[in-house]
């Protein structure tokens, strides 16, 4: 009898054995299969939220920084490693592609970025382009640039390669970017159009012979939205015509529910691919004109700089009794978001406009820089013109 048990004992040894090493054997092949699904990727295809969020990459020049959102690609470029100092134009301009044509694969991603104009293109880098479609077709709206997504980096197929890595740190600077894009998309649901009144034209002013300037103009423009509103466009164009035949930009700002009349300079230097009108034609009987803006272009109350007239001094005449000078006080108070690279709110322009029988009868102008807003500015652009009942002081 304790030889049976022993050999029983044996046995029941030995299955335990056998059972426990099958277990072990599952346990791990288990433990394989998932690596591979959830941490080796290889039994799915790589996707567009693999590369959602930030990216960085070093470059002899400067220091870029790639951000993925919600098929969206964002650029910042740096001159410095702490990206404090912005590069390629300011951080109102900063590169935004659309992720178009995407390619899915267990290797890699694949996709294509569209370019978003306005997004990008701000300030005077901006072009009104509703009635050039064909150009906006040709210049902006065609993706390009080949990206894609594999072992672990970004690899951007432009004119010369480049390698984004993930990033391990904060970006405030680009934050700050991102954050104010959605404040105007936001605000696009319900941003109203500027509205244009009178435009008057000065053939006649003391412009130096040597400017490319020849005539100067003014312009009343209502802003009824609850944001500044940056280098709008005067688009003109031919009533029954395709495309405008020239634009003008106009105002650094225009502030929050407001009316001003801005005065500018024209020339009939020709610009673009196209032949432009000359100045003389631009206020002919068959030309027509519409103002526009970019939702880019915009900022709120308290982040900007302001600037406002203090003092209003006497005017200066020629010999013929035209007015040659003026002077101007102002001051102002910095916006409470400034950050290293804007651009947008470094000038100003003082606007003088002078009145007749209740008519614009002439008008002056001065462009100066932020920094001396608590100063005064001698005006010396001016109409050719010397009779006048009151005038007016806008700041744009």
């Amino acid at each position: 009898m304790t030889d049976t048990n022993e050999s029983l004992k044996s046995v029941h040894k030995a299955d335990r054995a056998k059972v426990f090493s099958l277990t072990v054997s599952i346990v791990l092949l288990t433990a394989i299969l998932c690596g591979m699904v959830t941490s080796c990727g290889l039994l799915r295809k790589k996707n567009i939220e693999d590369i959602y969020g930030w990216w960085e990459r070093e470059c002899t020049d400067g220091h870029d920084v790639l951000y993925i959102h919600d098929d969206y690609m964002e650029f910042f470029y740096f001159k410095d490693e702490n990206e404090e100092q912005v590069d390629e134009r300011d951080r109102l301009g900063w590169l935004s592609y659309k992720i178009v044509d995407t390619e899915e694969s267990r290797s890699s991603f694949k996709w294509k970025g569209s370019y978003d104009y306005d997004r990008s293109r701000t300030g005077t880098h901006w072009e009104w382009d509703v009635h050039v479609e064909v150009e906006a077709e040709r210049e902006t709206k065609e993706p390009h640039n080949n990206y894609e997504y594999k072992d672990g980096k970004i690899y951007d197929y432009s004119l010369v390669e480049h390698v984004y890595t993930r990033s391990k740190r904060e970006h405030p600077l680009c934050v700050k970017t991102l954050e104010l894009r959605e404040r105007y998309l936001k605000e696009e649901a319900n941003a109203k159009p500027l509205e244009l009144g009178e435009i008057k034209y000065f053939p006649d002013t003391n412009l130096p012979e040597d400017s490319k300037y020849q005539a100067m103009y003014s312009v009343e423009i209502t802003n009824p939205n609850p944001f500044r509103i940056y280098s709008p466009q005067l688009v003109f164009y031919k009533e029954g015509q395709d495309r405008h035949v020239k634009y003008v930009w106009i105002c650094d700002q225009i502030e929050a529910e407001s009316s001003v009349v801005h005065v500018g300079y024209l020339s009939d230097e020709q610009t673009g691919i196209y032949e432009q009108p000359s100045i003389e034609e631009l206020f002919g009987p068959d030309i027509r004109c519409e103002i526009h803006y970019n939702i880019y272009d915009i900022r709120f109350p308290g982040q900007e700089n302001s600037v406002e007239v203090a003092s209003i001094g006497d005017v200066t005449k020629d010999q013929n009794g035209m007015i040659t000078e003026m002077i101007v006080g102002t001051r102002g108070t910095w916006g409470n978001e400034q950050q290293p690279g804007d651009s947008a709110v470094d000038r100003f322009t003082i606007n003088i406009v002078f009145y007749k029988d209740n008519e614009i009868t002439g008008v002056g102008c001065g462009t100066f820089n932020m920094r001396t807003m608590d100063r005064q500015h001698t005006v010396t652009n001016f109409s050719a013109f010397g009779d006048y009942d009151y005038l007016e002081v806008y700041i744009t």
